[in-house]
């Protein structure tokens, strides 16, 4: 009997050590810290395997490159409304008010609010001012085509935005700038 007390007592004292010892691990790992972020002077977003069609994506870049992203996201908000066309000049579509021809992608422009409210979350993130920043870079490529049911291919898009600051702006500033101290 005194031999199954000491081989108890040496296994609750085995159980203890083993408790202690993974203590000091979750220790060790509550001690690591997050290091901030890299500042970059841009934001991007690259939106893999949208499913719009790609011309359709192609014309809402044309539409929105070179604007503001409030812009962006307010013309193509007018789109999935109704209210604006997005023009497509190089089709063979009819006139719509204001523009040679044109549509309204309605399931393109909602994909393309998503994306330019991530693109302004994006910009937050890496200390850009929104106000003087313009959608420099807004291109879609054709992604792969997966088979739907009964045999027909399915639209698919990858949709690249690049957020970066107005360079013209910026000259205009610094010359008030230096106009001022003189």
């Amino acid at each position: 009997m005194a031999d199954e007390q000491t081989q108890e007592h040496k296994h609750t004292e085995n159980k203890n050590e083993m408790k202690e010892e993974k203590h000091e691990h979750t220790e060790k790992k509550v001690e690591v810290k997050k290091q901030e972020p890299k500042k970059r002077a841009y934001a991007c977003l690259n939106g893999n395997n949208l499913s719009i069609s790609t011309k359709e994506g192609l014309h809402i870049c044309d539409m929105i490159r070179y604007k503001k992203v409030d812009d962006a996201i307010k013309m193509t908000e007018q789109v999935t409304k109704l209210r604006r066309a997005v023009p497509m000049h190089n089709r063979e579509v009819g006139h719509k008010k204001g523009m040679m021809g044109g549509r309204y992608p309605v399931n393109a422009a909602k994909e393309f609010v998503k994306m330019l409210k991530n693109l302004r979350a994006n910009a937050i993130y890496h200390g850009l001012e929104i106000e003087n920043c313009i959608i420099s870079e807004c291109k879609t490529n054709m992604a792969a085509r997966p088979y739907k049911r009964g045999g027909t291919k399915a639209k698919r898009s990858h949709v690249f935005m690049k957020l970066e600051p107005n360079k013209k702006q910026i000259i205009e500033k610094s010359k008030k700038s230096h106009g001022e101290k003189k």
